[in-house]
């Protein structure tokens, strides 16, 4: 396994405040612009989890207010020919993330909370041919992840333009353009549209909180909530006159990722 690398774009001074990370750090820096800068964390699988997420507390969660973002790729994946190209695997299928500019890597420990997520769904049968929203997908991961384990109708949700694109493109490249429908805007985008059997959402504490209702109503009662972005102790209750309780949770480096099942029979049909 090669060196894992760490893209960041933003502004000037979170780009000054990153390099003095990696001085104080000792992290090589490969590159350095106003704009951005490129990191190699070295090949010690060890201290990358410690390393990102001291780089998160930095930045800002991988996205910050700025509209910075940090990104992922290892030095010698075999398709990996340009920075911010990510290889990895889920239920057997390799797919492949391009770009870099959007949030969703698969080395954040939120991301891959939301991948055990979906994993442990679809390992009981809870996620195959059920209908997915993915809200703010980003780099698209989680839409990808989906359809490779077996969900049917996905839709992918993201406010973002660049981000939008950036999913749009990796979607095509892992031959799912034309099974994922990607939606420009927040939920009210989707109009009428509900019913999903899975919502995801992996967002900052604030954003959860805005969005929250909207996620139960978009989720069928019976259905599940996956939610991540935090690092709170529990997960955020949902608000009246939904209702839910806890089916699992997973702790990855401090930060919570949990599946709940609304028991409810609120949710929009579709």
């Amino acid at each position: 396994m090669g060196s894992l690398r760490v893209r960041l774009r933003g502004g000037k001074e979170v780009v000054e405040a990153v390099a003095r990370w990696a001085r104080e750090r000792g992290v090589a820096v490969v590159e350095q612009k106003e704009v951005g800068l490129l990191l190699d964390l070295g090949p010690d699988h060890g201290v990358w989890d410690g390393a990102l997420r001291e780089l998160d507390d930095v930045v800002g969660r991988g996205k910050g207010p700025d509209g910075s973002h940090l990104t992922t790729y290892l030095s010698d994946s075999p398709e990996c020919s340009s920075p911010g190209h990510t290889v990895f695997e889920v239920a057997g299928r390799t797919l492949r993330l391009v770009g870099g500019e959007a949030f969703g890597s698969g080395a954040h420990p939120t991301t891959r909370g939301c991948l055990e997520a979906l994993r442990f769904l679809a390992s009981r049968g809870l996620l195959q041919g059920g209908s997915l929203l993915d809200v703010g997908t980003g780099s698209g991961i989680l839409a990808l992840a989906a359809k490779a384990l077996g969900a049917g109708r996905v839709v992918a949700l993201e406010i973002d333009p660049l981000a939008a694109s950036e999913a749009r493109r990796n979607l095509a490249v892992n031959g799912f353009g034309g099974e994922v429908a990607l939606v420009r805007g927040g939920p009210e985008a989707l109009g009428g549209r509900g019913g999903f059997q899975v919502v995801t959402a992996n967002l900052v504490p604030a954003v959860m909180a805005s969005l929250l209702s909207h996620l139960c109503r978009l989720c069928r009662g019976g259905g599940f909530l996956i939610l991540s972005g935090s690092r709170a102790a529990d997960p955020p209750p949902l608000p009246p006159p939904y209702s839910g309780r806890e089916l699992r949770r997973w702790r990855v480096d401090g930060w919570l990722t949990a599946i709940i099942e609304k028991t409810d029979g609120e949710g929009e049909r579709i």
